[in-house]
């Protein structure tokens, strides 16, 4: 291990006069912001820098920043053998053995972060459209109430309006007993109030029922009326709702969704930033980042080949199946009017998509010679041949993140999760 470090950069832990443990006198200045590697042979002092000192320094500033009574709980760290320690922040440590490591595990899983990134996206997250990339506000009882108090003296009486959808029924007779059978007595034909018992099958057009939930006044409506009315109106009409007044009208939405894309957002909870719950995880990857998939890396290993001089390597063998797919290429290019001489490199990217994803005439492409390969995976030597051409690719769902694309769209001062 070199005894002496000098960095230039602005920021840097500097280390002086280190005799913890095997350290003997050492100065140190690690750069901070950068990846920094302790080497050494076995007894050099590693250890004793990385865990007993840095560490250890760390954590201990990092548990005198409580008070008395809360570092009872917490551990304690000595003070490190040195003459002075400047610059180090609070450090996490991630123990060289005893870690049980799997192919979900990452830095954050590992060390407990991951715990905490939950718990802050699912309490302090504002939801963002993933079409419009516009906030979307959580409408409830009590945005409607905000709603109703802001309005101006003018814009009363108001009414509360359920779009109920009719889930398909089509008798009007049906229809309008069932909304009487519930206490809804009218609803709304081109913005004006009718009798349910008018209802007629020019009504029903649209697939849905605006009825008239009740009506309120200024004056006269109490709190308990209007929360009542607004909780009715978005369970008969499935979490939606909409305020009529004499200016306009405003529809609502219980939950997450953008109104101007009609798109809707889960509810932030912690399972839905985790990609080891099946609620988080990405449903193509089911949390892992990367799928099993044929690698066209491995299918086409020599550009520089031609289809006539075996570019396609899993044709290259002598069976019978490989013979028949050769010749249907061949059919192929030919009814194409592709050169099977040209190298692949030179090709078209139009004439090595025809190859690989097939085209008119029956000819299924390269990826139809897999698909029929796959039906026959029960059998050994198949299951064999077919893991030579896949490989790890990165999720096109979720790019590696690990999470079903909804938690993205989710924001902490502006930060998306990684």
């Amino acid at each position: 291990m070199c005894a002496r470090n000098s960095c230039n950069g602005d920021a840097a832990i500097r280390l002086r006069g280190l005799r913890q443990n095997n350290l003997r006198d050492i100065d140190i200045d690690i750069p901070l912001g950068k990846l920094t590697v302790i080497t050494g042979v076995s007894g050099s002092g590693k250890s004793s820098l990385a865990f007993d000192t840095l560490y250890a320094e760390g954590q201990r500033r990092y548990v005198e920043t409580f008070s008395a009574y809360t570092r009872q709980f917490l551990d304690r760290f000595t003070r490190p053998d040195a003459d002075s320690i400047d610059g180090i922040p609070p450090a996490v440590a991630i123990d060289q053995s005893g870690a049980v490591k799997t192919s979900r595990s990452t830095v954050g899983t590992m060390t407990g972060i991951n715990d905490y990134l939950k718990l802050l996206y699912s309490r302090c997250s504002r939801g963002y459209c993933p079409q419009c990339a516009e906030e979307v506000e959580p409408e409830n009882t009590t945005a409607v109430l905000e709603s109703l108090a802001a309005l101006e003296a003018s814009d009363w009486p108001v009414l509360i309006v359920a779009p109920v959808p009719l889930g398909g029924f089509e008798s009007v007779e049906v229809i309008s007993t069932a909304f009487q059978g519930q206490g809804f007595l009218r609803f709304l034909r081109g913005g004006e109030v009718v009798r349910i018992t008018d209802l007629e099958a020019g009504d029903l057009e649209d697939g849905r029922v605006d009825i008239v939930v009740d009506r309120l006044s200024k004056s006269s409506a109490s709190r308990q009326r209007r929360v009542d009315s607004i909780e009715q109106a978005f369970k008969v009409a499935h979490g939606r709702m909409r305020l009529l007044t004499s200016r306009g009208s405003r529809d609502f939405t219980r939950g997450l969704r953008c109104s101007a894309c009609d798109v809707a957002l889960p509810n932030p909870t912690p399972g839905l930033f985790s990609f080891n719950t099946p609620y988080g995880a990405c449903k193509e990857c089911r949390g892992f980042g990367r799928i099993i998939e044929i690698d066209w890396e491995l299918v086409v290993p020599d550009r520089r080949l031609s289809l006539s001089s075996g570019a396609i390597k899993p044709w290259k063998s002598k069976g019978r199946r490989s013979g028949r797919w050769r010749t249907k290429c061949r059919r192929a290019c030919e009814a194409r009017g592709l050169d099977m001489d040209i190298p692949w490199e030179e090709l078209s990217r139009e004439d090595r998509a025809f190859v690989i994803d097939g085209g008119g005439g029956g000819w299924a492409g390269v990826k139809g010679f897999f698909r029929s390969l796959e039906k026959k995976k029960y059998r050994m030597h198949v299951r064999v041949f077919l893991s030579r051409y896949r490989g790890f690719n990165e999720c096109p769902s979720c790019r590696g993140g690990r999470l079903r694309p909804e938690a993205f769209c989710f924001r902490v001062g502006g930060m998306t999760l990684p």
